[in-house]
């Protein structure tokens, strides 16, 4: 009986365990990626610890060395922006007792796989194809053991060489004030009074006489009296022995040719 409850009391000890402690021995939680604050312990002021980098530069092609100095048992360590909080570029094969694992992409962040003691751990990062920021610097938490642990411990910054940089550090933004503006008084308005019509009296009407109309009088026709025949008595005797004379001669041809027909 007293050994059933004693299974029990272990299992509920195990199962109420916070999952940072339960994490510790087999590496940082993908929780801490971002804050990389531990889930157990406490974290105090210095413990010693520093990150030495083997240059001051890197290009696309560069394998920069990493030591983590001092010794400890736990660690989460990033290659960053200065001012950011995303990975930059990979790491190598890790040394014993200490494995990669992702945050943002594969092999981006280190940290520890046992409890063991660690000193002097030797990383090796590689900087990457395209892509990279300005300049980058080395954070990490080490963790001395489960009870006490130190953050934010930081590298001198290695700057970027051979391709254009496209992650910044963040920009400090200056906030100007708004600008002043001046109400311009309303402009005068001046009426013109309207100008005087000044009516002319209408123009006389001036009636000119009718124009006079002259009426000619007809042309007076003068009737010639006819002209006067005068008969002159001799000529007339004369015309009417000679239609005698012919009438005579007329009747004798008719009686000659009725006698010549028979």
């Amino acid at each position: 009986m007293r050994l059933q409850m004693s299974a029990w009391l272990l299992l509920l000890a195990c199962w109420g365990a916070p999952r940072g402690a339960e994490a510790y021995g087999y590496g940082a939680p993908p929780e801490t990626c971002v804050s990389m604050t531990p889930g157990h312990g406490a974290a105090v002021a210095s413990l010693g610890y520093s990150i030495d980098v083997s240059g001051t530069n890197f290009t696309n092609t560069s394998n920069l060395t990493v030591t983590v100095k001092g010794t400890y048992e736990g660690v989460i360590m990033q290659a960053r922006a200065p001012g950011s909080t995303t990975p930059v570029g990979t790491w190598a094969t890790p040394p014993a007792d200490t494995k990669v694992m992702q945050c943002s992409s594969a092999s981006d962040t280190m940290t520890h796989s046992s409890e063991t003691n660690k000193a002097n751990s030797v990383f090796t990062w590689i900087s990457p194809k395209n892509g990279a920021p300005a300049s980058v610097e080395f954070v990490a938490t080490v963790a001395q053991n489960k009870d006490q642990w130190i953050k934010n411990i930081k590298s001198k910054a290695v700057t970027a060489q051979g391709y254009v940089a496209t992650t910044k550090s963040p920009a400090t933004s200056t906030a100007k004030s708004p600008a002043k503006t001046t109400a311009k008084p309303p402009a005068k308005t001046t009426t013109k009074a309207p100008a005087k019509t000044t009516a002319k009296p209408p123009a006389k009407a001036t009636a000119k006489p009718p124009a006079t109309t002259t009426t000619k009088q007809p042309a007076t026709t003068t009737t010639k009296p006819p002209t006067k025949t005068t008969t002159k008595p001799g000529n007339s005797a004369g015309r009417a022995a000679l239609a005698m004379s012919g009438f005579s001669l007329g009747a004798l041809l008719v009686v000659f040719t009725a006698a010549c027909c028979r």
